[in-house]
């Protein structure tokens, strides 16, 4: 085994092992709402972001947000991932852990090569989208001139598969007050202007003016992302830089924060450990404020329909944010067990054109 060594999936470093075992396995959540899902899914990504690399430990972790459904993929050395998923299967947040691969993958190598833990959330609607998007990346030698605006090529193993990422950290300001870590908000934020607007970034930096905290999310092309991460994971402004999700985001309507908006700035009175779950608490927001706006429009043309969403949005995040967030959620067994066969066949589908 050798050292640390950077990666291409942001500032992680991973100890580096010649042989490559995988296990990909389903189960079920023990929750009885979405909103109780999308908060274990997002503690359990945070934790893996963090302990897999210096286990030298990749995979993703897809979703079904209708069946609380999970298929995860575990890739590294051999006596890591069993003992990891040994522990998994201990995890009393889920249950029927059943394994649908286990295999020495040497020779095809990481399907997830420099993420701790990708995520990719999955819905009924987004199952059919997402696999028709790549299958047409993977078998077309372009793309139509509107979608590749919006998408990054990512090459592996010589296929092509566009895609965005949605990626949150946590950090703290190097600020001996509330005003002067507000200076140093608004010196980021100015900076960050023109280079977002240019690549295509969007987002939201949340900030504690009485622990100095940020937690931001950064949206945009999946290259663009990374390599914005690994500019301010090294920023003097701040430190502690936690990253707490890396999520590709295969359809594009997923998209939270549309770049004409820029990086949104709001207070909030949480401490970052309970802004884990963060985009997808915003998410309802983020609906609500395009339903009322444009409910007809498939998307937000004008320029004015743009300034009244991101009025709209901001206002109800700030409202959001400014109460305190549920508790951690209770851990609820439930007698129905949701068919896993579809997010089951969303894994087989795109690990099958990846190659």
């Amino acid at each position: 085994m050798g050292g640390k060594v950077s990666t291409d999936a942001g500032s992680q470093s991973f100890v580096r092992s010649r042989t490559i075992f995988r296990v990909v396995y389903t189960s079920i959540l023990n929750v009885a709402t979405e909103a109780e899902a999308e908060k274990v899914i997002s503690e359990i990504i945070a934790i893996a972001l963090n302990t897999n690399p210096t286990l030298d430990i990749t995979g993703c972790l897809y979703f079904d947000r209708t069946s609380r459904g999970i298929v995860q993929v575990l890739e590294g050395p051999h006596k890591a991932v069993t003992e990891l998923y040994a522990q998994i299967c201990a995890d009393r947040r889920h249950h029927q852990c059943q394994i649908i691969e286990e295999k020495a993958a040497d020779d095809e190598g990481r399907l997830f090569p420099g993420f701790g833990m990708a995520l990719m959330r999955i819905s009924e609607t987004e199952k059919m989208d997402a696999i028709e998007t790549i299958a047409k990346a993977h078998n077309a030698s372009q793309l139509p001139g509107a979608t590749l605006k919006h998408r990054e090529w990512r090459f592996s193993r010589e296929t092509a598969i566009p895609h965005l990422m949605r990626l949150q950290y946590s950090s703290v300001l190097r600020a001996s007050s509330t005003e002067e870590g507000r200076r140093i908000l608004a010196t980021i934020l100015q900076g960050a202007v023109s280079f977002n607007s240019r690549h295509g970034i969007g987002g939201l930096l949340a900030f504690n003016p009485s622990s100095l905290e940020v937690t931001q999310i950064i949206e945009g092309p999946a290259s663009t992302v990374l390599e914005l991460f690994d500019r301010i994971s090294v920023d003097s402004r701040h430190h502690t830089v936690v990253l707490t999700s890396q999520e590709l985001v295969l359809n594009e309507a997923d998209i939270a924060f549309h770049s004409r908006w820029g990086m949104l700035q709001s207070d909030t009175i949480e401490r970052t450990a309970q802004l884990v779950d963060l985009a997808a608490r915003l998410r309802p927001e983020v609906a609500a404020t395009i339903g009322a706006i444009a409910p007809a429009a498939s998307s937000l043309g004008s320029e004015s329909l743009q300034q009244e969403a991101k009025a709209n949005l901001l206002a109800r995040i700030r409202s959001t944010l400014s109460r305190r967030g549920s508790a951690h959620p209770s851990h609820l067994s439930v007698d129905s067990t949701p068919a896993m066969g579809e997010v089951v066949s969303t894994y087989e589908a795109t690990s099958a054109l990846r190659g």
